[in-house]
């Protein structure tokens, strides 16, 4: 994809936050984006809204997050750094 290939440079080896990344598919663990991130970043940690998801992902030692991401205020509590951060799922809505 010409996106990842764009993006490598800026998270390869880094610790990225991504925000949006169970993208609308049910039938998918993950986005494509955020699958990418875990391959090619030191760290992810995916922040997205849908509770139910993002506990079963928990439960299997996922490293996710529930919050709105336009908000993050759940987030923004916990003091977190990252590197970089994406919002590739997100940006065309």
């Amino acid at each position: 994809m010409q996106r990842n290939k764009f993006i490598l440079p800026y998270i390869k080896g880094k610790e990225v936050l991504d925000l949006g990344f169970l993208g609308e598919s049910t039938s998918v663990q993950f986005s494509h984006l955020h699958n990418f991130l875990i391959k090619h970043s030191k760290s992810v940690l995916g922040v997205d809204i849908h509770e139910k998801r993002i506990s079963e992902l928990k439960k299997r030692g996922f490293n996710v997050f529930c919050d709105d991401v336009i908000l993050l205020k759940k987030l923004k509590q916990k003091k977190l750094k990252f590197d970089v951060i994406v919002a590739g799922e997100l940006i065309e809505h």
